[in-house]
């Protein structure tokens, strides 16, 4: 049996061909209800859909330094820009945060640098043209915060040290620990 599948990749779609199978079989995702106001889905996720925690509004304040730690470019999906616009209007317009308080800090692991461009695809145009978008550099300057049970040190981005980080990925570190590795202070 000869079949071609389509996959999106990116912004694009790729084929690929499956040549002489006995059998092919497709897996695809139960449907999920769209999102009929993704503002207001966007504001009931911070403000009340907080799972086992306060929710955003109760966490940060006016006068917070806040970090935003999110995937590089190899890991990006489909409306994080738009996202992140929803999230720096959150921020400075409801609850006060200004702008030079906000950094977006891209967490690249060993990865390329980001491109100007990646980095406003990343942190959509709003967050680029108002906040530092930052690479974080795991060979540079980081922060000693610990050693785990397996005696692995842990140093962090200086940037998630004093400030509130909210984080769609794993803190941008120096060492590859594994999750289940718990740090020790």
């Amino acid at each position: 049996m000869d079949y071609t599948a389509r996959m999106k990749y990116g912004t694009d779609e790729v084929e690929i061909e499956v040549k002489g199978a006995r059998t092919v079989e497709v897996l695809n995702p139960d449907p999920m209800p769209e999102i009929e106001d993704v503002v207001e889905a966007f504001r009931q996720c911070v403000e009340e859909g907080a799972i086992g925690g306060k929710p955003l509004k109760e966490r940060i304040h006016a006068g917070d330094r806040v970090t935003i730690v999110v995937s590089d470019i190899t890991r990006s999906w489909m409306h994080q820009g738009e996202i992140m616009t929803f999230l720096g209007h959150y921020l400075h317009d409801d609850m006060g945060v200004a702008f030079e308080n906000i950094i977006v800090l891209i967490a690249l692991g060993t990865h390329r640098k980001s491109t100007e461009h990646e980095k406003e695809i990343i942190a959509g145009s709003y967050m680029y043209e108002n906040v530092q978008v930052l690479d974080h550099d795991c060979d540079g300057e980081n922060v000693y915060v610990g050693t785990t049970r397996r005696g692995t040190d842990v140093e962090v981005n200086p940037l998630l040290i004093g400030r509130k980080v909210i984080g769609q990925e794993e803190y941008p570190s120096r060492s590859s620990v594994k999750k289940d590795d718990q740090t020790e202070s």
